[in-house]
């Protein structure tokens, strides 16, 4: 076997060196260049989630409002409802004593007097 007897240059050493460094250099700039298209990559991706998390909260926010509105509105029929119930009820209360009043042919005012009392009782209640 035959060994490596003669000692390089300085001239060769240089060259060697300096295919080192440019390699490297190459090596670090394609590195760099890759880790910046990963950045704005993941910037763009970022953002564009951030617009679509903001639009569904925004939506968000406005089926809450208008949620809020229609229960609103429900409560305030179902108090319409009841109080609608409560004046037919009297209504025809009222309307039952007149009638038996005409059928018994007789002049039944206290009965009458005690309906329109509570009926006026019911409105002064709502007022």
């Amino acid at each position: 076997m035959k060994y490596l007897t003669t000692v390089p240059t300085t001239n060769e050493v240089n060259v060697v060196w300096s295919f080192i460094q440019n390699l490297g250099a190459i090596l670090l700039v394609i590195v760099g260049i890759m880790k910046s298209w990963e950045y704005l990559h993941s910037k763009t991706a970022v953002t564009k989630m951030q617009k679509v998390i903001d639009n569904h909260e925004e939506r968000l926010i406005k089926d809450f409002n208008r949620l809020n509105k229609i229960e609103q509105k429900i409560d305030d029929t179902q108090e319409q409802i009841k109080e609608g119930k409560e004046v037919s009820r009297l209504i025809l209360y009222a309307m039952q004593e007149l009638l038996r009043s005409r059928i018994d042919n007789n002049d039944n005012k206290s009965e009458i007097e005690e309906v329109s009392q509570k009926i006026s009782e019911y409105l002064r209640s709502k007022i």
